[in-house]
């Protein structure tokens, strides 16, 4: 399991407004046809097709399981092999900004696969941590410099 708490100088709406479009953006390349912003909520899901970790491609569905606007976003990634799932769990800061709560895990469809994702986890979670903290600053960015504009 990935667990990473960041603070991000951007306020929950925008944070949250972000991840709604990252979402329908998402979903509209993986379905062919535009998704309003207003689906992406809790329930909502989507096929998509994706490499896995080791490079061979699969189908996956995606899952909304749950979505309270501007606090929390979970999503699972289902396929074959397994369930990863994702949650952010956002909380304003009095004194500005925002901490973000980042969890990643992955309960495998087999207990050899979880077993074997559980050993290589334990070589792979200061990388995935390390992507993980680039990913919400990466966010935290562009939304600083859409703000200057």
């Amino acid at each position: 399991m990935i667990q990473i708490r960041e603070k991000l100088k951007v306020g929950a709406a925008e944070f949250f407004g972000q991840l709604r479009e990252s979402v329908a953006y998402d979903a509209s390349e993986a379905t062919g046809s535009p998704v309003a912003l207003e689906e992406i909520q809790t329930g909502y899901s989507y096929e998509k097709r994706m490499k896995n970790r080791m490079g061979s491609a699969g189908s996956v569905k995606v899952q909304i399981t749950e979505w309270t606007a501007d606090r929390c976003y979970e999503a699972e990634f289902i396929s074959s092999g397994g369930t990863n799932r994702l949650k952010y769990v956002i909380e304003e800061d009095p004194e500005g900004g925002i901490w973000v709560d980042y969890t990643e895990d992955y309960v495998g469809s087999s207990k050899s696969l979880e077993l074997n994702y559980k050993i290589v986890s334990v070589f792979m979670n200061r990388g995935a941590k390390k992507r993980a903290r680039r990913l919400l600053h990466a966010i935290e960015s562009y939304l600083l410099e859409k703000k200057e504009r």
